[in-house]
C-alpha cells in the first residue's frame, strides 16, 4: 500500500474513533442519572470505555499529525 494512502486512512479511522468515543460517553452519561444501581454500573463501564476510545484517538491523532523532521519549515531571521 501507498504510505500516503495508509496515513490518510489511519487519520480517517482515528477521527471516527474519537467521534464514536465521544458519542458513547454522551449516551451513557444519560444513564448515570438513573436511580437503579444496575443502570449506574452499566453506564459507568460504558463511560469509561468511551473515555478510553476518546483518549486513545486523541493520542493517535497527535502521533499521526507529526511533521517529519526533514519536511519541517524553519524560518531563520538572520
Amino acid at each position: 500500500m501507498n504510505p500516503k494512502l495508509l496515513s490518510s486512512l489511519s487519520l480517517i479511522f482515528t477521527f471516527i474513533l474519537v467521534l464514536l468515543g465521544a458519542i458513547g460517553m454522551l449516551i451513557t452519561f444519560l444513564f448515570l442519572w438513573s436511580s437503579d444501581v444496575r443502570d449506574i454500573a452499566g453506564a459507568g463501564l460504558g463511560f469509561v470505555a468511551g473515555a478510553v476510545m476518546l483518549g486513545s484517538g486523541v493520542v493517535a491523532l497527535a502521533i499521526l499529525s507529526r511533521v517529519p523532521r526533514g519536511d519541517a519549515v524553519v524560518s531563520n531571521p538572520q
